[in-house]
């Protein structure tokens, strides 16, 4: 069990160490690595690695281009998130501007802050929503927009904060081709996220403007013509 820990500290020491590491999120206390699983996640599409927590829940998305995957934690709520997928800006000051617009349309102050990782941007948040404190890192890598998270209620966001942060500091991005293909495929496949989460919040107004943003891109999508229609029968 010793050596087992041994190897694990090194693996996560060698993931930090490549991609430079979340500065801002290096666990200081070691112990919670030991917390961590002793098998790294492949991102099935190709765009990162990560050890997750330890008897953590995987919940995939095989239906979504994007790389995708959540790690549901032992208390309601509570997880650690991924999602990469191909950029539609071109740098960190781009997409401080849509966190900005994001903060207007939802009325709330996500903290916007830069920091630094592998020695480049990257744009930390940090806020309450609809009683979840959420903890967003993204960057940009090869053209590729990757989205770290970590939520919890606010009462236990502390309790489970060393692991995730020790999760996330074994991150290591994959480096991938992209194309204004990608870039199209994974916009669309935001826009159906969005409009769903829109329709269960019953503000049917944003989710058709979601809806109709992805047919501009994909008339034919049949995911947005079920929501599309979903949201006509609403009316």
């Amino acid at each position: 069990m010793k050596i087992r820990h041994t190897v694990l500290r090194l693996l996560i020491l060698i993931s930090v160490f490549i991609i430079g590491g979340l500065s801002s999120y290096a666990a200081s206390n070691y112990s919670a690595t030991e917390l961590l699983s002793k098998k790294p996640y492949a991102d099935p599409d190709g765009y990162f690695l990560i050890i997750p927590p330890a008897d953590w829940k995987i919940q995939e998305y095989p239906g979504d281009p994007r790389g995708k995957v959540a790690f549901l934690g032992p208390e309601r709520n509570v997880d650690v998130r991924v999602l990469a997928r191909a950029a539609d800006y071109k740098n960190v000051d781009e997409m401080i501007l849509a966190f900005k617009q994001i903060e207007r349309n939802y009325g709330i102050n996500t903290n916007i802050k830069k920091i630094t990782l592998n020695g480049k941007e990257a744009v930390e948040r940090n806020f309450i929503f609809k009683d979840l404190r959420i903890l967003y890192i993204d960057f940009l890598i090869a053209g590729v927009k990757h989205n770290l998270a970590y939520n919890a209620p606010p009462s236990i966001y502390k309790k489970y904060l060393p692991i995730a942060k020790a999760s996330l500091d074994t991150y290591m991005p994959k480096v991938r081709e992209t194309s204004a293909e990608k870039v199209t495929e994974h916009h669309v496949a935001k826009c159906i996220r969005l409009a769903r989460l829109m329709i269960l919040q019953n503000n049917y107004s944003a989710a058709d403007e979601l809806v109709n943003e992805g047919l501009a891109l994909s008339p034919s999508n049949p995911e947005l013509l079920i929501l599309k229609k979903q949201i006509k029968d609403r009316n």
